[in-house]
């Protein structure tokens, strides 16, 4: 199975593809995508896994970059999304402002051992 979503990430076209045969055997999976700025990757690959009768469990994303004022992907419930950093800002430099993730707290939670 095959799917073409736009990604504003990368501002192209991508194909998303999903063996039918392999994902079938599979009913609960864990989603992982480097980088959600739109979410329309995301929501795709929710969509091309339910189809298959897979159902996401969690998704796991490295880099939200929330500074970019999309929402979270709709297809994903918000307790199962899991970003591990939460960009809010980026300066002219580069620098990036840090809000949240889940490696924002878990050195939150060492900081206070």
């Amino acid at each position: 199975m095959s799917l073409i979503e736009r990604s504003v990430t990368e501002d192209r076209k991508v194909s998303l593809h999903l063996d039918r045969a392999v994902a079938s055997k599979f009913k609960r999976v864990l989603l992982v995508d480097d980088i959600r700025r739109s979410s329309r990757t995301l929501n795709a690959a929710v969509e091309l896994l339910n189809t298959c009768g897979a159902e996401v469990e969690a998704c796991y994303v490295i880099l939200d970059l929330a500074f970019a004022g999309n929402p979270p992907p709709a297809k994903i419930p918000s307790d199962r999304y899991l970003p591990l950093f939460v960009i809010s800002a980026v300066e002219d430099d580069g620098r990036c402002e840090v809000s949240g993730g889940l490696v924002v707290e878990y050195l939150g939670m060492l900081s206070h051992v």
